[in-house]
Protein backbone atom coordinates (compact mmCIF):
# COMPACT_ATOMS: atom_id res chain seq x y z
CA UNK A 1 0.00 0.00 0.00
CA UNK A 2 1.23 3.26 -0.94
CA UNK A 3 1.02 6.33 1.29
CA UNK A 4 0.99 10.01 1.20
CA UNK A 5 1.20 12.64 3.57
CA UNK A 6 -2.89 14.03 4.27
CA UNK A 7 -2.18 17.51 2.73
CA UNK A 8 -5.99 17.84 4.15
CA UNK A 9 -4.04 18.81 7.65
CA UNK A 10 -2.52 21.71 6.69
CA UNK A 11 -5.05 23.79 6.18
CA UNK A 12 -3.64 25.45 2.69
CA UNK A 13 -6.63 26.04 0.03
CA UNK A 14 -6.18 25.08 -3.17
CA UNK A 15 -3.16 27.15 -5.42
CA UNK A 16 -3.02 27.15 -8.76
CA UNK A 17 -0.03 25.21 -10.16
CA UNK A 18 2.29 27.02 -12.10
CA UNK A 19 4.87 25.42 -14.30
CA UNK A 20 8.71 25.96 -12.84
CA UNK A 21 10.16 25.90 -16.33
CA UNK A 22 8.88 26.84 -19.91
CA UNK A 23 5.51 25.12 -20.89
CA UNK A 24 2.86 25.66 -23.68
CA UNK A 25 0.24 24.86 -21.44
CA UNK A 26 -0.94 26.17 -18.05
CA UNK A 27 -3.82 25.15 -15.01
CA UNK A 28 -6.21 27.21 -14.33
CA UNK A 29 -9.22 26.59 -12.26
CA UNK A 30 -12.09 25.93 -14.39
CA UNK A 31 -15.02 28.66 -14.50
CA UNK A 32 -18.69 27.95 -16.03
CA UNK A 33 -17.60 29.78 -19.17
CA UNK A 34 -15.75 26.18 -19.69
CA UNK A 35 -19.05 24.51 -20.22
CA UNK A 36 -18.91 24.25 -24.14
CA UNK A 37 -15.44 23.12 -24.29
CA UNK A 38 -15.45 20.70 -20.89
CA UNK A 39 -18.35 18.81 -22.21
CA UNK A 40 -17.26 18.66 -25.77
CA UNK A 41 -14.16 16.01 -24.49
CA UNK A 42 -15.69 14.38 -21.38
CA UNK A 43 -19.08 13.15 -23.38
CA UNK A 44 -16.24 12.31 -26.59
CA UNK A 45 -16.51 8.16 -26.51
CA UNK A 46 -12.72 8.20 -26.88
CA UNK A 47 -12.71 10.23 -23.43
CA UNK A 48 -14.83 8.88 -21.35
CA UNK A 49 -14.04 5.01 -22.01
CA UNK A 50 -11.29 5.55 -20.01
CA UNK A 51 -12.78 6.89 -16.87
CA UNK A 52 -15.16 5.50 -13.90
CA UNK A 53 -18.41 7.49 -15.48
CA UNK A 54 -21.49 6.81 -14.79
CA UNK A 55 -24.18 6.66 -18.46
CA UNK A 56 -25.45 10.04 -16.97
CA UNK A 57 -22.08 11.65 -15.97
CA UNK A 58 -21.06 10.59 -20.02
CA UNK A 59 -24.01 12.81 -21.01
CA UNK A 60 -24.52 16.68 -21.21
CA UNK A 61 -26.52 16.72 -18.25
CA UNK A 62 -23.45 14.88 -16.41
CA UNK A 63 -21.03 16.92 -17.21
CA UNK A 64 -22.91 20.21 -16.23
CA UNK A 65 -23.14 18.26 -12.81
CA UNK A 66 -19.32 17.63 -13.06
CA UNK A 67 -18.39 20.69 -13.55
CA UNK A 68 -20.31 22.21 -11.09
CA UNK A 69 -18.56 19.99 -8.34
CA UNK A 70 -15.36 21.19 -9.84
CA UNK A 71 -15.85 24.85 -9.28
CA UNK A 72 -17.27 23.96 -6.03
CA UNK A 73 -14.86 21.84 -5.36
CA UNK A 74 -12.50 24.64 -4.54
CA UNK A 75 -14.08 25.88 -1.64
CA UNK A 76 -14.74 22.72 0.06
CA UNK A 77 -12.45 21.87 3.14
CA UNK A 78 -10.31 20.18 1.94
CA UNK A 79 -10.15 21.43 -1.45
CA UNK A 80 -10.65 19.06 -4.37
CA UNK A 81 -7.72 20.22 -6.60
CA UNK A 82 -8.75 19.94 -10.02
CA UNK A 83 -8.13 21.64 -12.94
CA UNK A 84 -8.61 23.35 -16.60
CA UNK A 85 -5.40 22.72 -18.89
CA UNK A 86 -5.47 25.47 -21.71
CA UNK A 87 -3.07 26.34 -23.69
CA UNK A 88 -0.70 29.51 -23.02
CA UNK A 89 -1.63 31.51 -25.72
CA UNK A 90 -5.20 30.79 -25.56
CA UNK A 91 -5.95 30.55 -22.20
CA UNK A 92 -9.61 30.74 -21.94
CA UNK A 93 -10.07 27.57 -24.16
CA UNK A 94 -10.25 24.58 -21.84
CA UNK A 95 -8.70 21.50 -23.56
CA UNK A 96 -8.58 19.13 -20.75
CA UNK A 97 -8.56 18.75 -17.28
CA UNK A 98 -6.33 17.29 -14.56
CA UNK A 99 -6.05 16.72 -10.95
CA UNK A 100 -6.13 14.64 -8.13
CA UNK A 101 -8.49 12.52 -6.99
CA UNK A 102 -9.52 12.03 -3.57
CA UNK A 103 -7.69 14.97 -2.38
CA UNK A 104 -5.99 14.49 0.67
CA UNK A 105 -6.40 10.46 0.68
CA UNK A 106 -3.43 8.48 1.49
CA UNK A 107 -3.74 6.74 -1.76
CA UNK A 108 -3.64 9.44 -3.87
CA UNK A 109 -4.43 9.36 -7.55
CA UNK A 110 -3.51 11.44 -10.58
CA UNK A 111 -5.64 11.56 -13.80
CA UNK A 112 -5.58 13.79 -16.34
CA UNK A 113 -7.63 13.78 -20.04
CA UNK A 114 -6.74 15.98 -23.12
CA UNK A 115 -9.57 16.92 -25.89
CA UNK A 116 -9.10 14.12 -28.80
CA UNK A 117 -8.50 17.41 -30.80
CA UNK A 118 -5.16 18.02 -28.60
CA UNK A 119 -4.11 14.69 -28.85
CA UNK A 120 -0.27 12.91 -29.44
CA UNK A 121 1.14 16.63 -28.81
CA UNK A 122 2.98 16.66 -25.46
CA UNK A 123 0.61 18.09 -23.89
CA UNK A 124 -1.08 15.97 -21.44
CA UNK A 125 2.52 15.32 -20.15
CA UNK A 126 3.47 18.97 -19.68
CA UNK A 127 0.12 18.71 -17.75
CA UNK A 128 0.26 15.71 -15.41
CA UNK A 129 4.43 16.56 -14.64
CA UNK A 130 2.97 20.28 -13.52
CA UNK A 131 0.20 18.40 -11.49
CA UNK A 132 3.15 15.50 -10.10
CA UNK A 133 5.51 18.58 -8.98
CA UNK A 134 2.60 20.21 -7.27
CA UNK A 135 1.37 17.61 -5.35
CA UNK A 136 5.07 16.48 -4.46
CA UNK A 137 6.03 20.47 -2.73
CA UNK A 138 2.66 21.94 -2.37
CA UNK A 139 0.39 18.97 -1.40
CA UNK A 140 3.52 16.97 0.38
CA UNK A 141 2.01 13.77 -0.63
CA UNK A 142 4.81 11.52 -0.37
CA UNK A 143 3.41 8.65 -3.36
CA UNK A 144 0.96 9.51 -5.99
CA UNK A 145 -0.63 6.28 -8.32
CA UNK A 146 -2.83 6.46 -12.27
CA UNK A 147 -4.92 3.71 -12.89
CA UNK A 148 -4.88 3.29 -16.49
CA UNK A 149 -6.23 0.69 -18.83
CA UNK A 150 -4.05 -1.51 -20.53
CA UNK A 151 -5.37 -0.59 -24.01
CA UNK A 152 -4.83 2.99 -22.96
CA UNK A 153 -1.44 3.22 -24.67
CA UNK A 154 -1.06 7.11 -24.90
CA UNK A 155 -1.70 7.12 -21.52
CA UNK A 156 0.56 4.35 -20.33
CA UNK A 157 3.29 6.47 -22.22
CA UNK A 158 2.61 10.14 -20.95
CA UNK A 159 2.69 8.25 -17.06
CA UNK A 160 6.20 6.31 -18.18
CA UNK A 161 7.79 9.38 -19.52
CA UNK A 162 6.90 11.19 -16.08
CA UNK A 163 8.55 8.08 -14.38
CA UNK A 164 6.15 6.57 -13.08
CA UNK A 165 6.33 2.64 -13.28
CA UNK A 166 4.20 -0.17 -13.43
CA UNK A 167 3.36 -0.95 -9.63
CA UNK A 168 0.80 -3.46 -10.28
CA UNK A 169 -1.83 -5.05 -12.79
CA UNK A 170 -5.48 -4.56 -11.60
CA UNK A 171 -8.69 -4.38 -12.93
CA UNK A 172 -10.19 -1.05 -13.87
CA UNK A 173 -13.73 -1.00 -14.50
CA UNK A 174 -13.89 -4.76 -15.37
CA UNK A 175 -10.83 -3.90 -17.81
CA UNK A 176 -7.05 -4.65 -17.48
CA UNK A 177 -5.56 -2.25 -16.20
CA UNK A 178 -2.57 -1.10 -14.67
CA UNK A 179 -1.53 0.61 -11.35
CA UNK A 180 1.50 3.47 -12.29
CA UNK A 181 3.14 4.89 -9.21
CA UNK A 182 5.93 7.14 -8.65
CA UNK A 183 7.14 8.62 -5.21
CA UNK A 184 8.32 12.03 -4.09
CA UNK A 185 12.59 10.77 -3.99
CA UNK A 186 12.30 9.03 -7.37
CA UNK A 187 10.88 12.27 -8.87
CA UNK A 188 13.07 14.68 -7.30
CA UNK A 189 16.14 12.29 -8.46
CA UNK A 190 14.68 12.98 -11.76
CA UNK A 191 13.99 16.10 -11.70
CA UNK A 192 17.86 16.88 -10.47
CA UNK A 193 19.22 14.72 -12.93
CA UNK A 194 17.14 15.76 -16.36
CA UNK A 195 16.24 19.40 -15.20
CA UNK A 196 13.71 20.54 -17.63
CA UNK A 197 15.88 23.05 -20.64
Amino acid sequence: MNESTDASSTGRSVDIPEAAHPSRVILRRFTPDDFDHFAEFVTDPRVSSQFSLSEHQQGYAGAEVMLKHAIEGYLAKPPTPVFAIALRDKPDQCIGSCGFMPYGDQHVKCFYAISPAHWSMGYATEAAGVMLAWGFDHAGYDCINADVHAGNVASIRVAEKLGMRVEQQIQKDGRPGRRMVIDKAFWRKLQTSHPAS
